[in-house]
C-alpha cells in the first residue's frame, strides 16, 4: 500500500554465477521516469500557450519509476543491486514489468503491481507526526453562547484541479444508508494495465447531522498542486442537555474535475472520485462552573506541639492557596461556604490590570468573576488549644502515633447549579515520637553493694521538638535513670537527634531483679519500653571485671 506523492524505494538484486560477465540492460514498460506523450505536441501550440490562447493538459502521469541502473556489467561471482523508486499522482492499482534482457543470456519480464489508497486532500492543519485522524478541537462554550468558526487550509498534492464534497457528522453507534457505504474497485478499460480506485465514504461509525458542526462551502474546487480554505462551525445548543461533549467529523470527497483523455491509451479522468479524507471535530460543553486550578488540593501541614502550645492571639495557620477560574463567556457569581475549622479570610481577583480585593453582594452574599478572570481564596485553620488538645488525645488513645488528619469540604454554589461544588481542605498534624536505641539491658552477674552503668539513647528524627519522660512499670527497684524527662529538639537534616541515658544497677540484695522503664511522649501516651536484668552474688572471684 502506497501513498500519493511520496516515494518508496523496491530493490533487486543481479547475481552472475558463470564465469563470463554479462551485460544488461533495464527497463520498465508502461511508467518510466521519461514518459512519452501519446498526442505530439507543435511549436505553434507551444507558442499559443504561452500567450494564453491555448491551454495544453498536463501529462497523464499517475505512476512514475526511476531506476538506480538501466544498464551495466555484471562479473563473474558479483552482485548488483537495481533500486526502483516509484512516485504515485493518482489512486489506484497499477500494474507494470521490469525487463531485464542480457547478452547471451535468458531475458526476464518481472511483474510489479502498486497500490495507491491515500486521499490527494491534505489537511495543513495536521502536524507532523501527529495520529490520524487529525483532529480539529474547538474551545469550551457554554449553553447557549455565539457560534465558534475554525479555518482550515486544504492541499491539493496532485496535478489535477480536484472538486471536493464537504460533509459533516457526529459519532454514533448507528448506521445510515447515505453514510458508511464502500464502492468495490472498478476497473476502466480506458488505462492498460490499471485498475483505477472509485471510493465511496467509508463505514465511519456515525451520520451525517449539521446541527452541531457544519462546513462551508459544501463543495470546494481547489487547484492542481495548490491550496484552498473551507470553514467548519460549532454552534453550541440553547439548551442545556445530558451532552457535554461534541465527537464528529469533517470528511472530503474529492473527485476528478476538468480532466478528460487527450490521447490514446489516457483514461478518462473527469469525476473519478478519490479515497476520502477526514478529520476529527472535538467541542466540550460547560455549564456555568469555576475550574479549580489549584494542585493538589488546598492543604497544610504542621507538628502537634505547633498548635498545642500556641496563644490564643497567635495568628491562624494558613493553607495552600485556593484559586477559581471562570473559563466561561459570561459573569459568573458564587459564593462560598467554609466549614469549622477551617475559616475564608481573603478573596482576591486577579486580572489584567493587577489584583483586587473582592466584595460580596449585599443580597445574596455571592462574589462576581468575569470571564477568563481567577479569584485567589485565602483559607486558614483555626483551632482553640484546649479543644485541639482533647481532639488529639483522643486521636493518640486510639491510634497511637499515626499523623492526625482534618479533613472537610468547601462549597462553592451557584444558582445554576443543582447542588454545590466541593473542594477538600486538609489540615496534617505531624506527631513527633522517641525511639529508643535499645529493647532490654542485662547487667549479668554483679556484686553486691557495687554500681555498675549501662548507657541507652532516646531519639528523634521528626522535624517537631519532642517531649518524652521515663518512669518505671511498678514500685521502686535497685536501678535508676540519670534522667527522667525532657524535650529532643526538632531534626533539621532528617538524621536524628539522640540523648544518652545513664542506666545505674546497684544491688542490695543476692538474686535476680528485673524492671521496666516505659518511655511516654506528647500527652502522655506510651511510645516504647525497655526491660533491665540483673543478678546479685557476694563474690565472683578475683579475676571477673564486670563490663562496663
Amino acid at each position: 500500500m502506497m501513498e500519493l506523492c511520496k516515494e518508496v524505494e523496491l530493490s533487486f538484486s543481479l547475481e552472475n554465477d558463470s564465469p563470463v560477465p554479462a551485460r544488461f540492460a533495464a527497463s520498465v514498460e508502461q511508467f518510466p521516469e521519461k514518459w512519452q506523450t501519446f498526442e505530439p505536441v507543435t511549436e505553434k501550440m507551444r507558442v499559443a500557450e504561452l500567450y494564453h490562447e491555448l491551454h495544453l493538459p498536463p501529462k497523464f502521469r499517475p505512476l512514475k519509476i526511476s531506476m538506480s541502473k538501466t544498464s551495466g556489467s555484471v562479473r563473474h561471482k558479483e552482485r548488483v543491486v537495481i533500486t526502483l523508486r516509484v512516485v504515485g499522482s493518482m489512486w489506484g492499482k497499477f500494474h507494470d514489468h521490469l525487463c531485464l534482457k542480457f547478452d547471451h543470456g535468458q531475458d526476464y519480464r518481472i511483474p510489479l503491481s502498486f497500490h495507491i489508497m491515500s486521499s490527494p486532500i491534505r489537511f495543513l492543519h495536521n502536524v507532523a507526526g501527529s495520529k490520524e485522524p487529525p483532529l480539529l478541537r474547538f474551545k469550551a462554550h457554554t449553553v447557549g453562547s455565539p457560534p465558534e468558526y475554525r479555518q482550515l487550509t486544504v492541499q491539493n498534492i496532485v496535478p489535477y484541479d480536484l472538486e471536493v464534497d464537504w460533509i459533516t457528522a457526529m459519532r454514533s453507534e448507528e448506521k445510515d444508508d447515505r453514510f458508511g457505504v464502500e464502492i468495490d474497485i472498478q476497473k476502466l478499460p480506458y488505462l492498460v494495465n490499471t485498475e483505477m480506485l472509485s471510493a465511496g465514504i467509508p463505514s465511519l461509525g456515525g451520520v451525517p447531522c449539521d446541527k452541531e458542526f457544519s462546513v462551508y462551502p459544501r463543495r470546494l474546487v481547489v487547484p492542481a498542486s495548490s491550496t484552498a480554505v473551507v470553514t467548519v462551525k460549532f454552534f453550541p445548543p440553547a439548551e442545556a442537555s445530558e451532552l457535554t461533549e461534541f465527537d464528529g467529523f469533517l470528511i472530503g470527497q474529492a473527485r476528478v474535475k476538468n480532466r478528460v483523455a487527450k490521447g490514446v491509451g489516457e483514461p478518462w479522468l473527469n469525476g473519478s472520485y478519490a479515497p476520502v479524507v477526514k478529520m476529527a471535530l472535538r467541542a466540550e460543553l460547560i455549564s456555568f462552573r469555576l475550574t479549580v486550578s489549584s494542585s493538589p488540593e488546598p492543604s497544610l501541614t504542621l507538628a502537634a506541639p505547633e498548635v498545642l502550645f500556641r496563644c490564643d492571639n497567635d495568628p491562624p495557620f494558613w493553607l495552600s492557596p485556593l484559586s477559581l477560574v471562570n473559563r466561561s463567556s459570561a459573569l459568573m457569581q458564587f459564593g462560598l461556604s467554609v466549614p469549622y475549622p477551617f475559616a475564608m479570610q481573603s478573596v482576591v481577583c486577579k486580572e489584567a490590570s493587577g489584583a483586587t480585593a473582592m466584595e460580596t453582594d449585599a443580597k445574596d452574599g455571592t462574589y462576581s468573576l468575569s470571564p477568563q478572570n481567577v479569584a485567589e481564596i485565602g483559607l486558614t485553620f483555626d483551632m482553640p488549644t484546649s479543644q485541639f488538645a482533647t481532639v488529639l488525645r483522643k486521636h493518640v488513645e486510639k491510634n497511637r502515633y499515626q499523623n492526625l488528619e482534618i479533613r472537610s469540604d468547601l462549597g462553592i454554589w451557584n444558582s445554576s447549579l443543582e447542588e454545590p461544588q466541593f473542594v477538600a481542605l486538609r489540615a496534617t498534624i505531624v506527631l513527633p515520637f522517641v525511639k529508643l536505641s535499645r529493647t532490654e539491658i542485662d547487667f549479668t552477674v554483679s556484686r553486691v553493694q557495687q554500681p555498675y552503668e549501662r548507657v541507652f539513647y532516646l531519639s528523634n528524627g521528626t522535624k517537631s521538638a519532642c517531649p518524652w519522660k521515663l518512669h518505671f512499670d511498678g514500685g521502686p527497684s535497685m536501678f535508676g535513670l540519670s534522667e527522667t524527662e525532657g524535650v529532643l529538639p526538632a531534626s533539621e537534616d532528617m538524621k536524628d537527634v539522640t540523648r544518652a541515658i545513664t542506666v545505674t544497677y546497684i544491688p542490695v540484695l543476692l538474686g535476680d531483679h528485673e524492671a521496666v522503664v516505659v518511655c511516654s511522649g506528647l500527652l502522655g501516651a506510651e511510645m516504647a519500653r525497655i526491660r533491665l536484668r540483673g543478678s546479685a552474688v557476694l563474690d565472683f572471684g578475683k579475676s571477673h571485671v564486670p563490663l562496663l
